[in-house]
């Protein structure tokens, strides 16, 4: 990903067209937008966007663990990430 490469704004404008075709393709509640949600969040978390970065993190533990369910890899690594965003409790409950 460019944000290894100190190139955040470029990330943040691929990641974000990544997740409009995916969302189009796939509709807005389906594991591979979860994936590029969780993408645009790391992005949105690099450049101290944390709201924003909260929000797609959110969302995307929220697809994961409606088709994965709670206790998938992915979805527990979704809850971590949302966690270090200083979310105190990621599943709502």
């Amino acid at each position: 990903m460019q944000c290894e490469l100190g190139e955040l704004e470029e990330a943040r404008v691929t990641q974000q067209r990544a997740l409009a075709i995916h969302e189009a393709v796939y509709g807005s509640e389906h594991p591979a937008v979860a994936m590029t949600l969780g993408n645009v969040g790391y992005v949105q978390q690099q450049l101290g966007e944390l709201d924003e970065a909260r929000e797609c993190a959110g969302r995307a533990l929220a697809i994961f663990e409606r088709f994965l369910g709670s206790d998938h890899p992915t979805t527990r690594q979704a809850q971590a990430f949302l966690v270090s965003l200083g979310t105190e409790n990621p599943t709502g409950s």
